[in-house]
């Protein structure tokens, strides 16, 4: 089956900068751009348009003044075209002030409901008076000239009307004073309609407010919108000690720290979800910032007590266990993404740890502040709490490594980006990667929910730039439909980015594309991998069109064959091909992904069903190719074995294999292609080869619509490929394998925990393990990168040519160690990362006579297996202080 899928295109995406040609202002150093950014339609003209935070800015004398960059969309999407540039100077009745961070947080709705978005700017650390660090919002509102700086708003505590008064309360000690003790009016912002009266309200937190005599409790206002925008009247405050609110105040919760907007319910009324980020969980003697988010739900009156909800891993039903520091609520996003008409509340959770087991059960490795997500499905009586998903970087399907510091999840966005009707949601992750360069996952949704099956990864090297330390790509996400083609866009803040050697900021803003998807049936009797495949028709519409970026589907050719797979393994095999289209004015690349998931227990004769995906070149135009000028196309095919499977003691990854290269007559009105011509042998080491034999393929001119076709042949995909071995070698793998052994290991590897540093000179990996009277151990592969202060990256591979010193009488219990050399120059630096994949098979052998020095070789004599696995442990750090040599010994034990 054919169907044209959209998503966001790596392909299509912008770096804007206040260098950029064109844009108001200036960089200056730790100005912070895209600290904050906010996707709404200010001059209602049907594209979305982008508010950029740059909290740092320098105004006149005014050093972290603040001010927020705003750019229009239009048919080409985000342009400098009419952008402005806002600060408080910019405004009626304000001036910048040094300090105030204006431009930290921002929302946006239409608070007077003339079709316009209205845009909500906080400036936390503002000053009131002798009053430090109160807060201050400011609302411009929207027109059809954008937005309008002669009408505008203030808000703060002692705005007329408003409940509370501003305050500033001297930190007791004991008081998290990072937060300065004050109240931070501001530091959150978002918006929605409570009362269901057509225009929108705004939510404003106070993390900083105190309850009484309960420092840093934290409150919520929430100030409602009118005929003639926001207004004083019947405006609310919430906070933990609020009468009927679930939960009590305590000292440095930040109520309000995180806020979100959506209908969980579905009465036709938004709810507000504020994130407690610094809330004592109750498990585990109430460890600290566990955190928790409350549920204040809508109605016809606006916020009410009535069933509001604390969610927290406290809770009954809610999965996890509640850890220090996990910070549950720091971030929130709502949407629909099951489309079943109740919005979706996301929870960031960027403190909490992930622990991996280790692979032979002595020690757990944990990656401290990894991150995670947790999704809570909204229904008729509210959010479910027990029919949550918990997303990580090493959930099944997400793309990505897990690292310490990831924080994954510290941002979030919804939007629908791939055009379905269901949303999806934008998870950053900026201090992942290279000291903080920083990564985004996008997860798409579907009728059951939210779905790795989809899931994207973009860092600032998938979009054509660099991943440099700090740049915190994915310190703030908002999506919106920048060029109105109806799928949303994605703007990535990138606050840390140097620009032209100046520690400014940069956005990237990436934009919606499509491929085509289609499903291949593969049936697993037989010995062969592929075989009488037959070719058939799926579609006439125009595969080779004047505009790839046309709508409807494009025809291809789907191949139907059998697949032949034993034992029990899951994980990923892809087959990629690239396909170039060159002409004379135009060089278009459309690569072809062709990836499936193996389930578990492939047996013969059961059926499985993979997807591909044609990701199609945006806008390559071919209408100035004339009848008798030529396409040249290259067709590469790639094998891909993801972490999970390991196929070869050799270390098999991937292997490249151009397949043809053709020149097409546009003047002509077939394309033959013989299968003599099409055919390539991939080795794949001791399985032996992979033999890929096309069929031929008939396709009608380029200026036709009849379609792409091709007739059947046998033997598309042959093979002389050691089964057995095969079957031998595939194993179970979900994200980092966990491989089973016999017998135990008793000793710490290198006598601490992973999380400190180590000498690596003069390591033993010891073990007690009973084994009969004969032990071995061969090292598959072993590959891994050193990267030293210096910048330089030292990679390296090794095979089967580790020695072993192996202690003469062989017992029931065996201590060894195994030693390898390596060259490196560590003369320049004190401290190295280490990142290696090991995978290793402990064998019992035939007969081994006990010697004092030992090498393995290829000696297997009727073997049995006590473990076949592999491990990956990232980014370890240790000490070589006083160490200056070009060669390092270390133990395997302390690559792993």
């Amino acid at each position: 089956m054919v169907k044209i899928e959209k998503n966001l295109s790596v392909e299509n995406s912008q770096v804007f900068h206040q260098n950029s040609l064109g844009l108001l202002g200036e960089n200056q150093t730790d100005d912070l751009l895209g600290t904050a950014l906010m996707a709404a339609d200010f001059n209602g003209d049907g594209y979305s348009d982008l508010a950029i935070g740059v909290p740092g800015q320098l105004v006149g004398t005014q050093a972290e003044a603040g001010q927020v960059q705003i750019l229009y969309g239009s048919t080409q999407g985000l342009t400098a075209t009419g952008n402005q540039l806002i600060d408080q100077s910019s405004l009626s009745g304000s001036s910048s002030e040094r300090g105030d961070r204006f431009g930290e947080s921002l929302a946006a709705g239409d608070f007077d409901g003339d079709g316009y978005q209205d845009l909500v700017i906080g400036s936390p650390l503002e000053d009131w008076g002798t009053l430090k660090d109160t807060g201050l919002v400011s609302v411009v509102y929207g027109s059809t000239n954008g937005l309008n700086t002669n009408r505008n708003q203030y808000w703060n505590q002692d705005s007329y009307g408003i409940l509370d008064q501003s305050e500033y309360t001297a930190p007791s000690s004991g008081d998290d004073v990072s937060i300065d003790d004050t109240e931070q009016f501001g530091s959150s912002v978002a918006t929605g309609d409570f009362n269901g009266d057509g225009y929108d309200d705004l939510l404003v937190g106070v993390p900083g407010e105190s309850v009484g005599s309960i420092h840093n409790a934290g409150a919520v206002h929430a100030i409602y919108g009118s005929q003639t925008g926001l207004t004083h009247q019947g405006n609310q405050l919430f906070h933990q000690n609020s009468t009927g609110i679930v939960g009590y105040s305590a000292v440095d919760e930040l109520f309000g720290s995180a806020l979100a907007t959506g209908d969980f319910n579905g009465d036709g009324y938004d709810d507000a979800a504020i994130g407690i980020p610094g809330q004592a969980g109750l498990d585990n003697g109430g460890v600290s910032n566990a955190g928790a988010v409350q549920i204040i739900y809508g109605s016809s009156n606006g916020l009410t007590y009535v069933n509001n909800q604390q969610i927290s891993v406290d809770i009954t039903g809610v999965p996890g266990v509640t850890e220090a520091f996990d910070r549950f609520g720091e971030s929130l996003a709502a949407g629909d993404f099951n489309q079943d008409g109740y919005e979706d509340l996301v929870v960031g959770i960027p403190g909490q740890d992930y622990v991996m087991d280790s692979p032979f059960g002595f020690f757990d490795i944990t990656y401290q502040s990894a991150g995670a997500v947790q999704v809570f499905y909204g229904t008729a009586n509210g959010l479910n709490l027990n029919n949550s998903q918990i997303w990580t970087k090493n959930s099944p399907g997400v793309e990505g490594v897990v690292s310490p510091y990831d924080q994954f999840g510290s941002t979030l966005s919804v939007g629908d980006f791939n055009a379905d009707g269901i949303d999806d949601v934008a998870i950053g992750a900026p201090k992942t990667s290279a000291a903080g360069s920083g990564t985004v996952n996008i997860l798409y949704g579907s009728s059951s929910g939210l779905s790795s099956n989809k899931d994207q990864i973009l860092s600032q090297t998938s979009l054509g730039g660099s991943n440099l330390n700090y740049d915190q790509f994915g310190g703030s996400l908002a999506a919106g439909d920048f060029n109105g083609d109806g799928q949303a866009d994605l703007g990535i803040g990138i606050p840390g980015k140097d620009i032209s050697g100046v520690d400014t900021g940069a956005i990237n803003v990436v934009y919606g594309g499509q491929r085509t998807t289609f499903d291949l049936s593969f049936n697993t009797s037989g010995q062969s991998i592929w075989s009488n495949g037959n070719a058939t028709v799926i579609d006439d519409e125009r595969f080779f069109g004047k505009n790839w970026n046309e709508s409807g589907s494009k025809g291809v050719n789907a191949l139907f064959a059998s697949a032949g797979a034993y034992g029990s393994t899951s994980g990923e095999i892809g087959l990629k091909s690239d396909l170039h289209l060159n002409t004379g004015s135009v060089n278009a690349y459309l690569p072809i992904d062709l990836t499936f998931d193996l389930p578990n227990q492939v047996k013969s004769g059961q059926t499985v069903t993979i997807g591909t995906s044609f990701l199609l070149d945006n806008g390559a135009s071919f209408s100035t190719l004339g009848p008798t000028g030529s396409y040249n196309l290259d067709l590469v095919f790639k094998l891909n074995a993801n972490a999970g499977v390991y196929f070869d003691p050799l270390g098999f990854d991937r292997q490249d294999k151009t397949v043809f290269d053709y020149s097409v007559d546009k003047s002509r009105n077939l394309l033959n292609l013989d299968s003599n011509n099409l055919s390539t042998s991939i080795p794949l080491g001791n399985y032996g080869n992979l033999d890929l034999h096309l069929p031929q393929i008939n396709t009608s001119s380029v200026v036709s619509s009849t379609g792409l076709s091709a007739t059947g042949s046998d033997n598309f995909l042959s093979t002389n490929l050691d089964l057995d071995r095969i079957a031998t070698d595939l194993f179970k793998a979900f994200g980092v394998p966990i491989p089973a052994l016999e017998g135990h290991y008793d000793k710490e590897i290198l006598g601490a925990d992973f999380g400190i540093d180590y000498n690596l000179l003069d390591v033993d990996l010891s073990a007690d393990v009973s084994l009969q009277q004969e032990f071995g151990l061969e090292v598959d592969r072993l590959t891994g990168q050193l990267i030293l202060e210096n910048g330089q990256a030292i990679n390296f591979t090794v095979g089967n040519d580790i020695t072993f010193l192996v202690p003469e009488g062989i017992g029931d219990s065996l201590e060894f160690s195994a030693i390898l050399n390596m060259d490196a120059d560590f003369s320049n630096t004190t401290r190295v990362n280490y990142d290696v994949d090991l995978n290793l098979q402990a064998l019992s052998l035939g007969v081994i006579n006990p010697v004092s020095d030992f090498t393995l070789g290829p000696v297997i004599d009727q073997s049995f297996d006590v473990l076949n696995g592999g491990f990956n442990l990232y980014n370890r750090t240790f000490d070589l202080s006083g160490f200056n040599s070009q060669s390092l010994n270390f133990a395997i034990a302390a690559a792993a």
